[in-house]
């Protein structure tokens, strides 16, 4: 039960207000909170597994009663896949890209800490895209721009003036490196 009080806790904070959030965690750099391996185990994966959980039933809700099981497993395995994978994929293209176009070096655990919870956004907004099946619920992921923009100057360095281009471009990547595992999953679950 303390795990999900804790990943409530930490999700709520990162969406209502991520420039608070992002402040706390550069200010208190030594904190659990802030420790890569604390955010992985203690809040990432146990966000996976709430999140696959809802997403095997939202599918499963919609799909045919012949085959739902078998449709709304694809989804959790395309989900899981794509989400595990996702913040590495993300970490090695970012990991070349910040220090080439903004000349700003980041250890590997801060830049996993910043990765795991705007990644953690984008498993919410997945959920609801899929519990409401919707087109309109796409647009939630344009708060992704937001929390990435958030993060930017307190929490990663990046000077003002070059703001805009590094949310725009690390948005990008973010969502694109979690897409690219899914759309390669859902070649191979066909």
């Amino acid at each position: 039960m303390n795990h999900i009080k804790l990943v409530l806790k930490y999700l709520i904070a990162l969406i209502v207000t991520p420039q608070e959030r992002w402040q706390m965690l550069a200010a208190n750099n030594q904190q659990p909170e802030s420790r890569e391996n604390h955010v992985f185990t203690e809040y990432y994966l146990y966000l996976m597994g709430y999140v696959g959980i809802l997403v095997f039933l939202s599918v499963g809700f919609y799909a045919k009663e012949t085959v739902w099981v078998a449709t709304a497993m694809r989804s959790v395995v395309t989900f899981l896949a794509s989400f595990f994978l996702g913040p590495y994929v993300a970490h090695f293209a970012l990991s070349w890209i910040i220090p080439l176009a903004w000349g700003i070096e980041h250890t590997k655990e801060r830049m996993m800490v910043f990765i795991y919870y705007a990644m953690s956004f984008q498993m919410v907004a997945l959920l609801f895209t899929e519990m409401f099946r919707a087109s309109l619920f796409n647009l939630v992921y344009i708060y992704l721009f937001y929390i990435v923009w958030s993060a930017a100057v307190p929490y990663l360095g990046i000077p003002s003036r070059r703001r805009t281009s590094f949310t725009i471009i690390t948005s990008s990547v973010l969502f694109l490196s979690h897409w690219l595992i899914a759309t390669v999953m859902g070649f191979f679950g066909n």
